[in-house]
């Protein structure tokens, strides 16, 4: 995820929730893990941001922001999207960044892109 961000500015982070989480954003408390393991949903939260020890990031989701532990998301995260800006494409470099070769890469996997 922090590669992601790091090179693109910005990602979608799908996790899988489970009630123990919602009760914790309702009380404005950080997501932690908890012995409760059922997930209820997915969800998709956008990183705004990380403390330097990494143990902690903000998130926005459902109209605020979110801490959450890193342990939290390395067991719930389940995908994690690039936003890549419409100008990597017109232009094909983003800071030295190839989007042909990422585009061949994608390719190569037999993976999607627009």
């Amino acid at each position: 995820m922090c590669e992601v961000v790091n090179v693109f500015g910005a990602a979608y982070i799908g996790v899988m929730m489970t009630n123990s989480d919602i009760v914790q954003f309702n009380n404005h408390e950080p997501w932690k893990l908890t012995s409760d393991t059922t997930i209820v949903g997915g969800h998709c939260v956008i990183p705004i941001g990380y403390d330097a020890y990494a143990e902690m990031a903000r998130v926005v989701t459902w109209g605020t922001t979110q801490l959450v532990e890193f342990a939290w998301l390395r067991a719930r995260m389940d995908e994690c999207w690039a936003v890549i800006p419409s100008a990597v494409k017109t232009t094909g470099k983003l800071d030295n960044f190839n989007w042909t070769q990422l585009s061949a890469d994608i390719h190569a996997l037999g993976g999607v892109h627009r």
